[in-house]
């Protein structure tokens, strides 16, 4: 599919033979790019999916609208060929022309425009990104009434991406939980509710990465691209946070050559190592392969804390014809670090402690029982068939495994202290293991008319998880925040704490119709899941069993209008089980969300695009205490975040670029009923949520010579104060800057990335209500890449 601002790209122009034009073939002595060889083997089809698979195959980036090439067929192109041949070949009939949009960059437009300046300008199209996750099939953006952000490859690198978190950092609605002690699990708020692994809001390619957080972790150097869903999106992925979700797109092998060595170095003694190779096994290219590897030792900002990983991902794809492919992706991971978890009082950090502050760097937990480590397996393959242009199957499965072991020593839950020093601790030793196997197929048919397209989704995905957890518990002496004492005894309990093992099946099967007429694009979809969930606590003697099923739906339009202008509204809703049970034992059931969405996407120009979002989402069934049984809960509760999302990705001119973020998010508690000490907690601010979060970032491209270049990027996120749970401590905002430098010379490439250039020292409310997490500190770090 074509990639989201892919930085390779190509110069053409073609023309329809009047005076003055050319095609691409006679452009060719204008630039070298054009007379680059490449093999290509195109079959025919519809011309949108033939300029994605050329964009694949040649690294050329094409860029068109949707309304453009809507309904155009091509015959294909097989064979060497340069790329203007190439061009010329895919567009004969359509009476379209290429022109340049950039440095390797062509953009296509209709021949009606091309004589008149102002119509050109009036007329040009934008980049259009293809994207997978709002709708399992390749529509556009602005051909999806739900918003949707897309973090490419080249932006990962340039702005230095480690993780997630740095990923989408410059993305509106989403602020992640920084936890510079270790990542663990994948932990960020979406739309003012929070979505974790265990919420089953992290996906990769399509399926849902793991149903317990601290199982699956990512590792962002394997990635092509990351795609943020925001909104209820059940309707296509079954249960999960009313919020939204993320799904990441693994690199895939590719049909030319590419090998790439990177070392990395730089704050808390970091040394990274990591190797990308792909291309094809056989002259054909019929079989091709990727392995991509990273291996790194490091240090944290917080004493006795290490990050150090190994990945592994092989892959191969076997394409014996153009309309069949199926590629295989497996994946070892294996994360060390710290198993104390860095939840720090409030007193001494946000609030003022008589004896001080205590250090960013200290280590509340014991350096002789201190590891996390997960290690894990992951197979899956990805098949495609066209049966015809018109009739296309996909399915996508993965079966993983991972085993746990943690030995911790954390802060209790309270964060209180004694004496204003004394932080009382508990010992944890869990081992722990899972299994999951994930699959999703489905059958798209798309129906042709004059003036109307129709395509139809069918589908099935089934979810089987398994995960055994077992855990004991000790005491240990309690710690001085000011002047720690290290190597303590754990006197541990004679029973386990947990003993336990935990079972999910899930099924769905989803039907969605999609209507093109002209620039409107109407979307439906309904669901049904059955889900059914199984614990067995060991130690308790207890078995539990919920079975749930629900229906889920969306429905949504967007206009498409001549002056670059998309407006849509759109209604979706989702589900997420819920555990526990009433009084009597009756087990909870599924929480609800509801979305209104409006909002407009804007064309600016080519490579350019422009959203803005306003919504209302509500989560029902939220459980709150009961006021007839002291100690338990009903579901009578209610969430309700009203928010504005404003986001931008521009190129200003050829050597400026700019993404620019801003959300308004109002989320509160609407409807509860009081605690046992009288206190609702109606109207509260939902934790760790920022009412207003903006960010900008710009980088600049210095052309110094025939063959090497300098980008300059510089960067700023500030967000607005945040509360804990019940609202009693207020963290206060603050304004990160960060910086970029990117020097290339034929295919050396040196890399500086400073985040929190100005080492601001801030905070994000932790877990428990008096506990809150220290930010990351200035970070350094130096890239060398080597490609050829």
């Amino acid at each position: 599919m074509v990639r989201a601002w892919q930085g390779m790209a190509v110069l053409a122009c073609v023309f329809s033979g009047t005076p003055g034009t050319v095609s691409a073939a006679a452009a060719a002595t204008e630039t070298d790019a054009l007379g680059r060889i490449v093999e290509l083997r195109i079959g025919a089809q519809s011309l949108a999916t033939a300029l994605i698979e050329f964009s694949q195959q040649s690294g050329v980036q094409v860029m068109a609208s949707a309304g453009l090439v809507r309904g155009l067929q091509t015959q294909g192109v097989q064979g060497q060929m340069s790329v203007a041949a190439a061009l010329d070949a895919l567009l004969q009939g359509t009476r379209l022309n290429v022109h340049p949009a950039g440095p390797n960059t062509v953009s296509l437009r209709r021949p009606e425009a091309v004589n008149t300046p102002t119509a050109a300008a009036n007329t040009e199209e934008m980049l259009e990104f293809i994207v997978v996750t709002a709708t399992k099939t390749e529509a556009s953006v602005t051909e999806t009434s739900q918003s949707l952000s897309v973090v490419t490859r080249e932006e990962m690198e340039l702005r230095g991406v480690q993780d997630l978190n740095g990923a989408l950092s410059y993305s509106s609605g989403i602020k992640f939980r920084d936890y510079p002690g270790g990542q663990g699990m994948q932990d960020f708020y979406l739309r003012g509710f929070r979505s974790n692994n265990t919420a089953g809001s992290v996906f990769r390619d399509g399926l849902r990465q793991q149903f317990n957080g601290l199982d699956g972790d990512l590792e962002t150097y394997g990635l092509e691209r990351i795609e943020l869903l925001k909104g209820p999106s059940s309707v296509l992925y079954g249960q999960g946070a009313p919020g939204g979700l993320v799904n990441a797109i693994t690199k895939r092998p590719t049909k030319t050559t590419l090998r790439e060595l990177v070392v990395q170095g730089g704050s808390h003694d970091r040394l990274q190592g990591a190797a990308d190779f792909s291309g094809p096994i056989d002259a054909d290219a019929e079989w091709r392969y990727r392995m991509t590897a990273l291996g790194r030792e490091s240090d944290t900002q917080f004493d006795y804390v290490e990050d150090n990983r190994i990945y592994a991902a092989p892959a191969l794809t076997w394409a014996p014809s153009e309309r069949t492919e199926l590629t295989l992706l497996t994946q070892y991971l294996k994360t060390e670090g710290s198993g104390g978890e860095q939840s720090f009082p409030v007193v001494g950090t946000v609030r003022p402690n008589p004896n001080g502050q205590i250090p960013a760097n200290r280590f509340l937990g014991d350096p002789s029982w201190n590891l996390f480590e997960v290690e894990g397996e992951a197979a899956a393959y990805e098949f495609k068939h066209r049966f015809t242009d018109s009739l296309r199957f996909n399915q996508v499965l993965r079966y993983s495994e991972s085993d746990t072991r943690l030995k911790a020593v954390s802060p209790t839950a309270s964060g209180n202290l004694t004496n204003n020093r004394l932080q009382s601790r508990l010992g944890v030793d869990r081992v722990a293991d899972s299994k999951q196997l994930t699959t999703d197929a489905n059958l798209a048919w798309s129906l042709h008319g004059d003036a109307i397209e129709n395509t139809v989704l069918v589908g099935i995905d089934y979810a089987w998880h398994r995960r055994n957890n077992v855990q004991r518990n000790g005491t240990i002496a309690a710690i001085d925040v000011f002047a720690p004492v290290y190597d303590m005894p754990i006197v541990w309990a004679p029973t386990l704490a947990i003993n336990q093992t935990s079972s999910l099946d899930q099924t769905g099967i989803y039907l969605q119709d999609q209507v093109k007429w002209q620039g409107l694009s109407i979307t439906g979809g309904l669901r049904r899941d059955e889900v059914r969930t199984e614990n067995l606590v060991r130690n308790l003697n207890v078995r539990q069993v919920v079975e749930d099923d629900k229906i889920t739906g969306r429905v949504g339009a967007i206009y498409e209008t001549a002056l670059g202008l998309a407006p849509y509204a759109s209604y979706s809703t989702s589900f997420q089980p819920l555990p526990g049970t009433s009084f009597g034992g009756r087990p909870f059931e599924p929480t609800e969300g509801k979305q209104i969405e409006v909002g407009v996407k804007y064309q600016i120009d080519p490579g350019s695009l422009l959203t803005l979002a306003v919504y209302e989402l509500t989560q029902t069934n939220v459980s709150t205490p009961d006021p007839a049984h002291a100690g338990f809960f009903v579901q009578q509760g209610e969430v309700r975040s009203r928010g504005v999302e404003l986001e931008g990705r521009t190129k200003v001119t050829e050597a400026l670029n700019l993404i620019a973020a801003y959300a308004y998010t109002d989320a509160e508690t609407t409807k509860a009923n009081p605690a046992a000490n009288g206190i609702s907690t109606v109207g509260l601010k939902q934790l760790g949520i920022p009412e207003h979060n903006i960010s900008l970032w710009a980088d600049y491209t210095f052309a110094l010579g025939a063959d090497h270049t300098l980008d300059l990027g510089a960067g700023a996120r500030y967000l607005t104060d945040t509360y804990n749970t019940d609202n009693s401590v207020r963290v206060d905002g603050y304004t990160l800057v960060d910086l970029a430098g990117h020097y290339t010379w034929r295919g050396y490439a040196l890399s500086v990335n400073v985040s929190n250039l100005l080492d601001k020292e801030y905070f994000t409310p932790g877990f428990y209500n008096g506990t809150v997490f220290y930010g990351y500190g200035r970070t350094v770090l130096a890239t060398l890449r080597y490609r050829w």
